[in-house]
């Protein structure tokens, strides 16, 4: 296995530095980190088409759900970034949309290299940046954030 002896092809596990205080949207940052370090460790050991793919599934509908749950968060509680965050949203499922369509089976080491950094640059930016964007929106907010996350999601 790749990555940083610790399990983590990507070098990358969810931890307490990562926490946006809600139980919800942490489990869902750990749960995308977990597909992505098994997708990228099927990656990267050559495990074939099929499992890449079953594995991509399954990260895609964690992505998405998450997403949702976000999005209805935001607007709910009335968050002024939303139209950004939503913005990224598009363009990160876009992105993830064309690498499942062909580049995540790419066989040259150069575009293999290049998956995983754009994977664990996402990873990175979109939790530690623009999802600690809102934190402080969503624990000040009046809307019950918590009620709003416990209602189930359907991703978009």
């Amino acid at each position: 296995m790749t990555g940083d002896g610790n399990g983590s092809p990507l070098g990358v596990r969810w931890g307490p530095h990562m926490t946006v205080g809600f139980d919800e949207l942490d489990a869902d940052h750990a749960s995308i980190i977990e597909a992505l370090n098994a997708l990228v460790e099927a990656h990267d050991r050559h495990l074939g088409r099929d499992q890449v793919d079953r594995l991509f599934d399954a990260l895609m509908s964690t992505v998405l759900g998450h997403f949702a749950r976000e999005e209805r968060v935001m607007a709910e509680s009335g968050y002024p970034g939303l139209s950004y965050h939503a913005g990224e949203h598009q363009r990160l499922r876009q992105r993830l949309e064309q690498l499942q369509a062909g580049e995540i089976h790419e066989t040259d080491e150069t575009m293999r290299a290049d998956v995983r950094a754009f994977l664990t640059n996402w990873l990175y930016g979109h939790v530690l940046v623009d999802d600690f964007a809102y934190r402080g929106h969503l624990h000040d907010s009046d809307a019950d954030v918590h009620a709003l996350l416990a209602q189930p999601v359907t991703p978009g």
